[in-house]
């Protein structure tokens, strides 16, 4: 293939210093603007999925005043999600974070090459319970024949060494049925 259409990916995690940002589309969380380093990158779109807290309010006011689009499907939005369409697409809305987003957008939008960058994972519930949703986007991205290309340390994610017993306590499976709103069956 001698014309890539690319696209450059980025979370806040540390493989992001690995990233050139020099493809023509470059994705980042809204949160990457306030994150040392990362303020004066070259983003082209930054996308948020949180109700707002003061980091978002920070990272929402630099994306306003850089002219960076807002992808979201919240008020805050200043370019909508295409959520219709894209679930449209793959007839699944299989989303819950951030970057479970900006990957099935950029597969809906036929990107042909993916950049990606500090999207590690590390050992807390909250990252351990979403990395299905991720995984899952890379997973329809190689089905798709998208070449994607990691960071050294993007899928360095890592995992409590904790046997199912100690792991999975009462309290532990109500935290995750309230983090995935819905219960947990068996």
């Amino acid at each position: 293939m001698s014309e890539w259409k690319q696209v450059t990916i980025v979370g806040k995690g540390e493989s992001w210093q690995e990233c050139q940002f020099n493809t023509p589309e470059i994705w980042g969380t809204a949160t990457c603007l306030v994150h040392a380093g990362m303020r004066d990158k070259p983003f082209t779109k930054v996308f948020a999925f949180d109700s707002r807290n003061s980091l978002l309010i920070e990272a929402l006011e630099i994306a306003r005043e850089r002219n960076i689009p807002v992808v979201s499907t919240l008020e805050y939005a200043t370019e909508p999600y295409p959520t219709r369409e894209v679930v449209k697409d793959f007839k699944v809305a299989y989303f819950k974070n951030t970057a479970s987003y900006m990957l099935a957008m950029a597969i809906y939008q036929k990107f042909d090459r993916m950049w990606v960058y500090g999207l590690e994972q590390n050992a807390a519930l909250n990252y351990v319970l979403i990395r299905p949703w991720v995984t899952f986007w890379f997973g329809v991205a190689y089905g798709r024949n998208i070449d994607i290309r990691f960071g050294k340390g993007v899928l360095n994610w890592q995992y409590k060494s904790l046997g199912l017993k100690q792991f999975m306590t009462d309290e532990k499976y109500a935290e995750m049925e309230e983090y995935l709103g819905y219960k947990i069956q068996g």
